[in-house]
């Protein structure tokens, strides 16, 4: 058995991973099952949602279709993943 939710490197986890590098195919999987956590933290204090406000637009939109993402929680700079969207110009 592999775990899919487990971290590593900074603290991430496969959906940090996948989020950051905007593999959108890739990550679907972990997404589409429901013992995967969307809202993990890293090691300094942001999720993936956090982190693709930055312009990964197809998938802040795969991380919005999970009913359990938090929308908003600040990241260590205090800004919710709402917040740095409006800041960088996305509806």
């Amino acid at each position: 058995d592999v775990e899919l939710d487990a971290s590593h490197f900074r603290a991430r986890t496969l959906v940090f991973f996948t989020a950051l590098n905007c593999h959108e195919g890739v990550v679907r999987l972990p997404l589409s099952r429901p013992d995967i956590n969307p809202n993990s933290l890293d090691n300094s204090g942001e999720t993936p949602l956090l982190y693709c406000t930055r312009g990964q637009v197809a998938v802040v939109n795969m991380l919005l279709g999970r009913k359990d993402i938090i929308l908003n929680r600040p990241g260590t700079a205090g800004f919710s993943a709402i917040y740095l969207a409006i800041l960088y110009g996305h509806e």
